[in-house]
């Protein structure tokens, strides 16, 4: 659900049924308020430790890739040294 679906599941549809069934009463549209911000505060919560596992998951291929580089290359030393004393 984007930010438009959300505010108006959240906050508008919610604020249209308080005032339908309760009229103008501020509290309870603070009320409906803080739920939606406790809602979004929770979806970025979840949205954020998704990209921190990506994140981490592409700096752990990162860091496997250079190792294997590493492990290319002193292999290529190798060889060429051992060409050379020939």
């Amino acid at each position: 659900m984007g930010y438009v679906g959300l505010k108006k599941a959240e906050i508008t549809g919610k604020v249209k049924e308080s005032v339908g069934q309760n009229g103008s009463k501020p509290e309870l549209f603070r009320d409906i308020v803080r739920a939606a911000i406790l809602l979004l505060e929770h979806l970025i919560a979840k949205v954020m430790q998704k990209v921190m596992d990506m994140a981490e998951k592409v700096i752990s291929k990162a860091d496997d890739a250079v190792k294997e580089t590493s492990k290319d290359m002193e292999t290529a030393s190798g060889y060429i040294e051992n060409t050379k004393r020939r």
